[in-house]
């Protein structure tokens, strides 16, 4: 950028008077560089886990499907297992489409994962989930998967949310990432 300093007539015979002046140059605030509803920027975003394996979640930089962090899911298990993440109560609306982006490490012992949504007693509790075994799935890679929220689901949901299903004991990290519809 240049800064030019010319008199009222708009001529170059100005004399400056150094530090008589200050300019100050910004930029307009960054838009967020993930704008899904579950980003994972700024902490957990109310999720949790359950599920013998899963040690517990946590906000990471390790991974990112957009912007600098994602849910980091870590594993440390003795056993084949069946196990969660989810956010309780989500605002997801009936008939919506749920993207997740999920990176799971080569070599693990996840055999599939199932993106899902569950609706609360006033939905008679239905679980509407997307089943996924590991061979459609890339080791070391972003995998999108989607859910949709059945048009007539009772809402507000009572979960959303990921179960990860394992055949052997094994520690290591999932991650998921930019979670939204």
């Amino acid at each position: 950028m240049k800064v030019g300093v010319f008199n009222a007539d708009w001529s170059k015979d100005y004399y400056w008077n150094n530090g008589a002046a200050t300019v100050a140059v910004s930029a307009p605030p960054a838009a967020s560089a993930d704008p899904a509803q579950y980003n994972f920027e700024a902490g957990t975003q109310g999720w949790a886990s359950s599920g013998g394996m899963i040690a517990g979640v946590s906000s990471s930089t390790a991974q990112a499907f957009a912007g600098t962090h994602s849910l980091a899911v870590q594993f440390a298990g003795s056993g084949a297992d069946t196990q969660i993440v989810f956010v309780s109560a989500p605002p997801t609306p009936a008939g919506k489409t749920v993207t997740f982006h999920v990176w799971i490490p080569p070599g693990s012992a996840v055999t599939a994962v199932q993106p899902y949504v569950q609706q609360g007693a006033a939905g008679g509790w239905l679980w509407t989930g997307d089943w996924q075994p590991a061979s459609s799935l890339t080791p070391g890679a972003w995998n999108t998967l989607t859910v949709t929220v059945p048009a007539n689901a009772a809402t507000p949901l009572y979960q959303l949310g990921v179960q990860f299903f394992t055949n052997a004991p094994w520690s290591g990290t999932c991650y998921v990432d930019s979670v939204g519809w």
